[in-house]
């Protein structure tokens, strides 16, 4: 197989591309989010209905099976998202005082730069060229295969504490990415997504998030996973509010 960092570039490419040439105009989808904190016995379920204009994330939202709506940025996050790229995301509290799940958490995404690697091309007056990154430190991971690319990434020396690195990515044979982890660097915070290409769209079908905060000598920790799933690309506003 091809340098471990030679196939990660590989996969950040493919996988800006066709994410940059065949995103929808609308999305509408159902979402499943399951929050739970352990430590407080406290957990609760948020199931809604979506319609997204995916140009600037406003979404519609409806609470299922009769419940409130809601308009904003997709929550927790809008399916058709490259993390391949310079993004940053806030959050409020999952739990509430008194223990209540905040039926109003969203992951508050801003979406940057997508990631793009300058690959050298063939030289025939060089024996060998060595590609490497130099932030991050990928390796096979050893279920990897020619077929289904897996790679296992640490931090760099130069990663500073609190920064959110891909500590993980899988790939088929096309380089388009399948799986990719992201780890706090020597912080609590994991995030998992999963994607498939839908409609020729390539779009998040799974999220799970965990971090923990602090509460006075106290570590809470928490977790927030989602299914999304009954995705629909109309090329028109599914919903007025979205036209």
């Amino acid at each position: 197989m091809i340098p471990a960092d030679l196939a990660l570039a590989n996969i950040v490419n493919q996988t800006s591309t066709v994410f940059e040439r065949q995103r929808p105009a609308y999305m509408t989808y159902q979402e499943h989010t399951h929050i739970s904190v352990p430590s407080l016995g406290r957990s609760g379920d948020i199931d809604r209905s979506v319609a997204v204009r995916v140009s600037d994330d406003l979404a519609v939202m409806h609470d299922l099976p009769q419940g409130a709506t809601r308009t904003g940025p997709a929550f927790p996050i809008i399916p058709s998202f490259n993390p391949f790229s310079w993004f940053t995301f806030t959050y409020p509290a999952l739990i509430e005082p008194g223990g209540r799940i905040n039926r109003g958490f969203s992951i508050d995404l801003k979406q940057g730069a997508d990631w793009h690697f300058v690959v050298p091309a063939a030289d025939p007056n060089v024996n060998g060229t060595i590609f490497y990154i130099p932030y991050w430190i990928p390796n096979y991971a050893p279920d990897a295969t020619a077929d289904r690319v897996h790679l296992s990434i640490a931090a760099g020396p130069d990663i500073g504490r609190g920064a959110i690195f891909p500590s993980g990515v899988t790939s088929d044979a096309s380089n388009l990415a399948s799986e990719i982890q992201f780890t706090e660097n020597q912080g609590p915070t994991q995030i998992s997504l999963d994607f498939a290409v839908q409609s020729g769209f390539w779009i998040v079908t799974h999220l799970h998030y965990e971090s923990a905060a602090q509460a006075g000598p106290f570590t809470i920790k928490y977790a927030a996973d989602t299914t999304f799933d009954q995705f629909a690309f109309p090329a028109t506003a599914p919903d007025p509010q979205l036209q």
